[in-house]
């Protein structure tokens, strides 16, 4: 019996207002494609958004305000940024309960980005740093590791006390670097 191969790819971004999701599913085309929905709740929300396809084959980008975070009127003139977090993503077509996909998706993009600025605050120089600018390379390349570690343990591993635990000690020790030195101001 043919059917549809439902799948999902939620990119990797560096905007924290927009979550973006494709649908690369596999249609059979002798089946039509019928009744879509996207279900998507944010990490702290019982009950999902769910939004409509109007086709398949989509790629959706998504703001805080569609994605049931905020009310509308706060995106009328910006574009809140979405938290991170373990986001469930269900998708459905006719028979909706027979072809449906789901997924847990931890997203880590503030968190990336807060390491990415402690990257850019050590002023790296052009030649081979100095020790203490070394230890601090390290520290960072550890803490980005944890954090594909946590994104690993949850979107593919299904180990999602592992993967949230894994992601809130890179936090705390992006958070120990921070209190150690004084921020950079950027002009």
């Amino acid at each position: 019996m043919s059917r549809h191969i439902l799948q999902l790819e939620v990119p990797d971004v560096y905007n924290e207002g927009i979550f973006i999701v494709k649908d690369t599913s596999i249609y059979t085309s002798s089946l039509g494609v019928s009744c879509p929905s996207l279900q998507i709740t944010p990490p702290g929300f019982s009950t999902p958004t769910v939004i409509t396809p109007t086709s398949h084959n989509f790629e959706m980008i998504l703001n805080a305000c569609t994605l049931g975070i905020t009310s509308p009127t706060n995106c009328a003139t910006s574009c809140p940024n979405i938290p991170d977090g373990i986001y469930g993503i269900y998708y459905t077509v006719a028979p909706n309960d027979q072809v449906y996909v789901g997924y847990q998706y931890l997203r880590i993009v503030s968190a990336i980005n807060r390491l990415n600025g402690l990257l850019c605050d050590l002023g790296l120089p052009c030649c081979l740093p100095d020790q203490e600018i070394e230890d601090q390379l390290k520290n960072i390349s550890i803490i980005r590791g944890y954090l594909i570690s946590a994104q690993t343990n949850v979107n593919t591993q299904k180990e999602y006390t592992d993967g949230i635990n894994q992601y809130r000690y890179a936090i705390s020790l992006m958070d120990k670097m921070t209190h150690r030195k004084p921020k950079c101001v950027r002009h």
